[in-house]
């Protein structure tokens, strides 16, 4: 479980961009953050993953002060996926996967790192595209491959920051759904930046609304509301229920 308290944050010559922000992820749940552009969704999964420091405030992971774990021990713990990463242009897909247990490695991949990778791979049914060039392969199999690159470090957190951009819908929906079964089935503690509401509302359990650096709802699915939507974004809309789960009609 990762735990976010009062956490205040800038950016040099900048104004202040989360102020006092308090949220938490939970352990076997998926949480979605959402909100508009600039309100600070990616910086605070940063300062969750380490990336950045807060200005004040704590992170606590598992209970414990992630300032007092130190970086090398928060690597093995915290697993980020960011929106962009750059491979050698001449990199496999299972060596691109393997860079993930470098927390863990010394000079080379030892047998029980090769062990893992390989495991990680069959998890997320990349075996036939193992030995392909990064290069060579579709948008939905990257997202994978970067996937199965944060979870061979064994983190017990898994923080994504928008997974889904530049791919269609049918691959949105296999990426949810394979962040949705780990996180349950690898009981992780989970969240996502995401923009579509739906997609969240559909695979999230819990949600983190932001609105100018600031919390502006978080809960269960019942705090997909009309009034939040509108504080939130700006829009109009209406919540129906679709499976048991709210779908909002803009």
């Amino acid at each position: 479980m990762v735990e976010l308290r009062r956490i205040d944050f800038s950016y040099p010559r900048c104004r202040k961009t989360l102020k006092g922000v308090g949220c938490s992820f939970e352990t076997g749940k998926l949480t979605g953050i959402l909100g508009p552009n600039g309100s600070g969704k990616t910086t605070l999964i940063k300062i969750a993953a380490s990336i950045l420091r807060q200005d004040s405030g704590e992170v606590i992971i598992d209970g414990e002060d992630a300032s007092a774990l130190g970086l090398a021990r928060t690597s093995q713990l915290v697993s980020y996926v960011p929106q962009k990463i750059g491979f050698f242009p001449d990199l496999t897909v299972t060596e691109a996967v393997v860079t993930g247990r470098k927390p863990y490695m010394r000079w080379a991949p030892s047998r029980a790192d090769k062990k893992r990778v390989a495991e990680i791979i069959s998890l997320l049914d990349l075996q036939d595209i193992k030995d392909k060039n990064i290069n060579e392969i579709s948008g939905g199999e990257f997202q994978k491959t970067l996937i199965a690159q944060a979870l061979v470090k064994e983190p017990r957190i898994i923080l994504f920051d928008e997974p889904l951009n530049n791919l269609d819908i049918k691959n949105q929906i296999k990426i949810m759904s394979v962040i949705k079964e780990i996180t349950a089935g690898m009981r992780l503690a989970s969240a996502i930046v995401i923009h579509d509401i739906n997609m969240a509302a559909r695979y999230c359990d819990r949600f983190v609304f932001m609105k100018d650096g600031e919390v502006a709802n978080s809960g269960d699915s019942g705090c997909i509301d009309a009034d939040t939507i509108a504080s939130v974004f700006g829009v109009r809309a209406r919540i129906e229920r679709f499976d048991g789960r709210p779908a909002v009609l803009f």
